[in-house]
């Protein structure tokens, strides 16, 4: 179901993921980067549904990952830029969560970074 253009805005897998949960294919939503402390705080309050990281010897180091925000149609995708402790997100959501996203919006706008 998804085409190149997909694919270079997402991986398949997390279109997948979104669609087994949510069944609706995802509206998607780029942000401008975020700091580590945003990640990290929206798997704090929010599960964290896949991951790919990197174990340094002492702590887990998330290179990217799919969050299920809250109970909502709503996912969000991080993936980390290289060399940074800053990462780019993508929000999943259908067009009936929308409200929801604008509030999510602002509560991350503390993180985000200065482009």
């Amino acid at each position: 179901m998804t085409n190149e253009i997909d694919k270079n805005i997402l991986p398949e897998h997390v279109i997948s993921n979104f669609m087994v949960r949510h069944v609706d294919y995802p509206c998607i939503i780029r942000t401008r980067n975020i700091t580590l402390d945003g990640v990290t705080k929206l798997c704090e309050k929010n599960k964290l549904v896949w991951y790919d990281a990197f174990y340094d010897g002492f702590r887990m180091q998330n290179k990217e990952g799919l969050i299920q925000y809250g109970k909502n149609k709503i996912m969000i995708y991080f993936i980390k830029l290289e060399d940074e402790s800053v990462f780019k997100l993508k929000i999943l959501n259908t067009t009936e969560s929308l409200d929801i996203v604008y509030l999510l919006l602002k509560g991350i706008n503390k993180y985000y970074t200065i482009d």
